[in-house]
């Protein structure tokens, strides 16, 4: 097709589907065998290219940031419901109210600002209760502001009903002074109150607002810098810390971390930890705490593990060890195909054997590593493993702004790259370099990079460096998409993928996968012995919540888990974790919605593609 149009025409479809898709979006298998493995020295320092870049350092807000943590607070707010007060009959409208609550912090100088929201959340929008009952609105949801001390005066809720053809309508507008929040260290305080500005509805004058806030210093962090580097450094008698390169056919490498317990120590097993898509290992309080790497413990404590954490290839370590020479494609999969996988999951499996005789080995995944793992497991089986233990799983596109959109992801990417108006390396969704700054960007690894508000929510509570994970707003390859998609249907065909035990880690808040799907297809999908936990307040990475109570929890109900011989009662869980057990083999579920509306949008585009 592309020797049969004019360049210039070909340019032309070319930016058209990249703006069309990626608009949408905003709101080839390798054979071959490894050919070696090499030193297991760590490299501690990244190569000059992918340390910070220096203009960091010249724009206050983001060095203030990164730099002078104790400039800053943590609101932790549990955002409850609304009252019902009055009689709410919604005659003079087609469709119940849909509200969402904005939480943003108010001040001269916050730290916060448009283009880095750090103190500013949307909780998801809910329907109407019409039913009798206390709340109007409920919402139990949790998220994290990140506040200057200094320059905050107070915290801002804003109620609104979405409306999808005209203004949104305001519901409820409380303001809490700064100096009316608790103190760092006095846990949730409860607030409730009315509003503070007249409702565009007067059935709401009267409704109240529930919610808690906690503070946290911003210099309190639940992993710190000291924390992540004590923790890969080999210990005189306890811990040989080491980090493996594997060298992968096509040119391609991937980095095998393991910590290994020395001196005669008692160890029961081996985790293989696969890393989600955008991640690193910033995790030691789930090394010493759930697997209990160089952790004291008595012997009915339960079991403890060696650990092998995989950065697979163009992911984690990889631009700290210049493998990644190109900002936006970090996590890229080149071959639009999650089969290159195979190969270093193999050869960590192999390279475990070599360097220790395990009684037992537990497959640890979170997000994208899912994918990877049970990908894995149907083309070579679940021989190696005697659980498994997935944290939040990437099974579907889960919040990509709607069904139309996941469709188009899903069907569209694959076509364009198939009549070559797209490559793989083809950059979907971006963000800009903001007005205030677009004179004189920040220039990363050949590309403008803008600094992420979600990224800098996790950094500010668990550390890791800049050429580690990104801290700036990542991109998604054409490439990542289409091997995504076609695992997502190569798992859903094998399913269930294993019959060995499996815990499934789940936040019920997930802003990255939705909680539903979730839940669904990991019963259909993954295992004939799965039990579910949804958490509520937890992150994406239920590890790496915003509030450390919430990471403690998910740490508790997974180590009871593994002590309880890969067994969850539901009598055993925590309190707020909802428990679920599964065996059944024969459960699929349909979660992909919309599609005929979909296909019309395809059949659409095409058109204006060809015409």
């Amino acid at each position: 097709l592309r020797s049969t149009i004019p360049t210039a025409t070909a340019m032309t479809f070319r930016a058209i589907a990249s703006f069309l898709l990626g608009t949408l979006l905003r709101c080839a298998q390798s054979d071959a065998q490894a050919t070696s493995l090499s030193s297991g020295e760590p490299v501690y320092g990244p190569v000059p290219a992918s340390e910070r870049p220096a203009r960091i350092d010249e724009i206050p807000l983001y060095r203030d940031f990164y730099d002078e943590h104790q400039l800053y607070r943590r609101a932790h707010v549990l955002v409850e419901g609304i009252t019902r007060k009055a009689y709410t009959d919604w005659w003079w409208r087609m469709n119940s109210p849909e509200a969402y609550v904005v939480a943003e912090t108010v001040g001269a100088d916050t730290g916060s600002t448009e283009y880095f929201k750090v103190g500013t959340h949307q909780f998801e929008t809910v329907d109407a209760n019409n039913n009798d009952g206390e709340l109007l609105f409920s919402w139990n949801k949790k998220d994290l502001l990140i506040y200057k001390i200094e320059g905050t005066e107070a915290i801002k809720l804003t109620v609104k009903d979405e409306d999808p053809f005209n203004n949104d309508d305001l519901l409820m507008e409380v303001t809490i002074p700064i100096n009316e929040l608790p103190q760092p260290g006095d846990g949730y305080v409860q607030f409730i109150r009315k509003s503070e500005t007249k409702p565009e509805y007067s059935v709401m004058t009267e409704a109240e607002i529930l919610f808690k806030v906690k503070v946290t210093e911003g210099s309190d962090r639940v992993s710190t810098k000291s924390d992540l580097i004590d923790s890969m450094i080999d210990i005189n008698g306890t811990i040989d810390y080491g980090e493996n390169v594997l060298e992968l056919s096509g040119g391609d490498r991937a980095l095998l971390q393991s910590w290994r317990h020395t001196g005669g120590q008692r160890v029961d097993g081996a985790v293989l930890w696969l890393l989600g898509r955008n991640d690193c290992y910033m995790h030691p309080h789930v090394l010493k705490d759930l697997f209990l790497v160089n952790n004291e413990l008595d012997d009915d404590e339960g079991p403890r593990f060696d650990v092998y954490v995989l950065n697979w290839r163009e992911n984690g370590l990889a631009r700290h060890r210049g493998w990644v020479t190109d900002a936006w494609m970090t996590t890229h999969n080149k071959y639009g195909d999650f089969d290159v996988y195979l190969e270093e999951v193999g050869m960590s499996l192999q390279l475990m054997k070599e360097l220790g005789q395990y009684n037992q080995t537990l497959g640890y995944a979170h997000s994208t590593g899912v994918t990877i793992l049970l990908n894995w497991i149907i083309k070579n089986g679940d021989d190696d493993f005697n659980a498994f233990l997935f944290n939040g799983p990437f099974l579907d596109w889960g919040h990509v702004g709607g069904d139309l959109k996941e469709f188009a992801l899903e069907h569209l990417t694959n076509f364009l790259v198939r009549i070559n108006i797209w490559s793989n390396e083809e950059v979907i969704d971006g963000k800009e370099t903001p007005d205030v700054y677009k004179g004189d960007p920040i220039e990363y690894l050949g590309r403008e990079v803008v600094p992420s508000a979600f990224s800098g929510r996790y950094f500010s509570q668990y550390y890791f460096e800049w050429s580690m994970r990104i801290l700036y707003s990542g991109t998604l390859t054409a490439g990542f998409a289409r091997g995504a998609t076609n695992a997502f249907g190569v798992i859903e065909d094998a399913a269930p993928v294993t019959s060995k035990p499996t815990l499934v880690l789940a936040s019920l808040s997930d802003d990255v996968v939705d909680a539903e799907e979730m839940e669904e297809l990991s019963a259909s999908m993954i295992s004939r012995d799965r039990t579910f936990v949804g958490l509520p307040y937890s992150s994406h990475d239920v590890f790496l919540s915003g509030d450390e109570d919430d990471t403690r929890e998910a740490i508790a109900v997974a180590r009871e888990w593994i002590k309880g011989g890969y067994y969850l009662d539901e009598q055993t869980q925590l309190p707020g974790a909802a428990t679920r057990n599964f065996s059944s083999a024969n459960r699929l579920h349909n979660v992909k919605r919309g599609y005929a509306a979909g296909f019309a949008l395809s059949i659409f585009l095409l058109m204006t593609f060809l015409a």
